[in-house]
Order: structure tokens, then sequence, then C-alpha cells
């Protein structure tokens, strides 16, 4: 934070700025390598500050939720529902087929969420639906779910940056939109 143009407040104004037409859209946001780098540094956490001046919800490290098409629906069992998982990590990965790849063969192990969505890597990208058997312990059946894995995007600039640094290859820029299917036809369809 210290190696930019702007200071630190800056950014975080410049962040706010940016961020405050959608808020009201958020449902959340998790920290990053930069927020925990800054807060080991000064003891202070950006994204804390700017969660707090947007009213959105700061979730830390990870973010689980569900978003359902009616609240009482879903609670009968007639609804549409998607379990989300939200991660940043320090685990970079160098394209994005291997970013994808680590989601399925790490987060899978352990995170039973329809949706997981990755940052860190810089990259677009989205893959699903990747099916999965699983055993209902209610009705004493199986039935098949699908998931998906979503790498949350960059907004970086290339020349003289930290991809530059790194000699990272330039990446789309941008931020996937997810349409979710809200029909007893469950499909996640993103938009760049």
């Amino acid at each position: 934070i210290f190696e930019q143009k702007l200071s630190p407040d800056d950014q975080m104004d410049y962040l706010i700025d940016k961020l405050e037409p959608i808020a009201p859209l958020c449902l959340g946001m998790v920290k990053g390598n930069h927020e925990e780098r800054a807060y080991k540094l000064t003891g202070i956490d950006p994204l804390n500050r700017i969660c707090g001046e947007l009213k959105v919800p700061y979730f830390g490290w990870e973010y689980f939720g569900i978003i359902v098409n009616n609240r009482n629906l879903a609670r009968s069992g007639h609804g549409v529902a998607y379990s989300i998982y939200a991660v940043h990590t320090y685990t970079g990965n160098k394209n994005t087929s291997l970013a994808l790849n680590w989601i399925e063969r790490e987060i899978d192990k352990f995170i039973g969420a329809d949706i997981i969505i990755k940052a860190h890597d810089h990259g677009l990208g989205f893959d699903g639906p990747k099916e999965i058997l699983e055993i209902n312990t209610n009705n004493f059946s199986v039935h098949s779910c699908y998931r998906y894995a979503v790498l949350s995007g960059n907004f970086l600039n290339r020349v003289n940056s930290y991809a530059a640094s790194k000699a990272m290859r330039p990446k789309v820029k941008g931020a996937p939109v997810l349409w979710l299917s809200m029909t007893n036809i469950r499909k996640v369809t993103p938009e760049y």
C-alpha cells in the first residue's frame, strides 16, 4: 500500500467512491493478503474501514452464505437456494486452469457449497457445472447436485506493476457476474 501513487487514506476513499453505487447489492466482502499485509504493518485493516463506510458486512477470511428465491419456500423444501463459499487465499496460480483445478483439488475436499469463489489469482474463470452425487439421509436416496468454481478477476494495470515484477502474463480485467436460475432447473451462468 505504501508503494502506490495514492496515500492509504486516498486509496480507501477512492475505493469507497467506486463501490458506493453497488454497495446495497453486496452480500459482503472478504479479506485478502493485501489487507493482511497492511494490518501487520500498521494495525489497521483497510477493508474493515471500507466496509464500515459502505455499510457492507465484513466477513474476514471467508464467507459462507445462502441465496434463496423465497425464504419460506426454501424452509419447506420447495424453493431454490444456492450455497456460496468465498475466500481470497494466499495461494495463487499462474493460470486460470491451475486456479480452477486448485479449487477442485483443495477446497472441494472440505467445503460442500454449490458455488465456490476464489480470489488472489488475478484471473477470470468459471468451471461448471460439475456433477456431484450426494446421499440424502432424510429420505435415504442419492441425488445429483452441481458445483461451480469461480475466479473473481482483477483490475490491475500490468505495466510497471506487481504483476510485471513477477513476470506474470497480462490477464483480462474485470469481475464476473453470476446469473442464478431461480426455477426448479438450477443453473449458474457467468457474464464477464
